[in-house]
């Protein structure tokens, strides 16, 4: 079973939260959540810039080392079928976690479903419209003079400014737990 549970646009990022849910000692995934992993590729060959990050879990039932080796086996089993769908395995990083990041209580049956999990956060840049070059003159841009032949370079081309370095600054909200929830994270680049 896979959930989007959130999808929201901050300013030029675009931020999308999904859950893939697993069989109970399983890392193997069903042809729904296969489907919706598909939609999510879908959606990331219209964006230009993104990275995706995986977090196994599992719920509490058997050992510490045991389900910490099934969270890995259920993250690496998404990032391969992300990977067999094209995605560059680059942009994939992976976390794996065991038993020790509950999404809720394991006190059910219904809830130890909902904790065997993998947790998708994809961050994105939107698409910027192609601008044409300002550096590229047009035919009503260049003047040719007669008298030497030159080139003359228009306008445009001369008021483009020179070795101007401006320093990105990032804001990415990051979610840092169900407890804590989510606060922003500026980085420069």
């Amino acid at each position: 079973m896979t959930n989007i549970s959130f999808l929201t646009s901050i300013g030029s990022v675009i931020l999308i939260l999904m859950t893939v849910t697993f069989a109970y000692n399983s890392s193997a995934l069903d042809d729904r959540s296969q489907q919706n992993l598909d939609k999510l590729v879908s959606q990331l060959d219209t964006l230009s810039d993104y990275t995706i990050h995986l977090s196994g879990h599992t719920d509490n039932t058997g050992k510490d080392q045991g389900n910490e080796l099934l969270s890995q086996k259920r993250a690496i089993a998404v990032k391969d079928y992300l990977i067999s769908r094209s995605i560059d395995s680059s942009k994939i990083t992976i976390s794996f976690h065991g038993e020790q990041q509950p999404l809720v209580s394991n006190n059910s049956e219904e809830n130890k479903a909902m904790n065997r999990r993998v947790e998708i956060t994809v961050e994105a840049q939107k698409q910027k419209p192609e601008l044409p070059l300002l550096d590229q003159p047009t035919k009503q841009d260049t003047l040719v003079s007669k008298e030497t032949d030159s080139t003359v370079k228009s306008p445009a081309q001369t008021a483009r400014k020179k070795d101007v370095k401006k320093k990105k600054v990032r804001k990415r909200l990051v979610w840092t737990g169900w407890r804590t929830g989510f606060h922003w994270s500026t980085s420069g680049k």
